[in-house]
């Protein structure tokens, strides 16, 4: 499983050809409708903006036990050193653009793995990754964009 650290969709494809089953899209999924949080405008922008809030966050934690936990879990709770954090996204609508577009990414990348299916390209490349995975060059990747 790959969670945390995935931005783009390269890192999905990645992830899943690398070995992951299944890739967390927290925050890559946190602006939209169907993500928890609620729609807020910002006061100086007037752009719509949703709170995220990771589920390891000091308040997600404490919302979950006041409304569910003991006096003894809500204390453990205080004591645990918090893993995520509430912050401001911007508000992007529905998800269904944002897993369309991963869709369309994650096909043209299985056929630049000369491919038809994604556990295709895994058994391709899972043998010996670092013939398929190079890094790129500083020029290389000035010519190419972020997918």
């Amino acid at each position: 499983m790959a969670d945390g650290g995935v931005k783009t969709d390269k890192d999905i494809f990645l992830a899943l050809i690398c070995g992951a089953s299944t890739v967390m899209l927290g925050s890559a999924l946190s602006g939209t409708d169907e993500a928890p949080g609620r729609v807020i405008e910002d006061p100086a922008t007037h752009m719509k903006k949703k709170i995220y809030r990771g589920m390891t966050s000091p308040e997600a934690v404490l919302e979950t036990l006041y409304d569910s936990g003991s006096s003894e879990e809500l204390d453990a709770a205080l004591e645990t050193a918090p893993e995520g954090q509430e912050i401001q996204v911007p508000y992007r609508g529905s998800v269904s653009s944002i897993l369309e577009r991963i869709r369309g990414h994650l096909q043209s990348s299985v056929s630049y793995g000369g491919e038809i299916t994604l556990a295709a390209v895994r058994q391709k490349v899972l043998p010996d990754p670092s013939a398929f995975l190079v890094p790129l060059s500083a020029a290389a990747r000035s010519e190419s964009y972020e997918r």
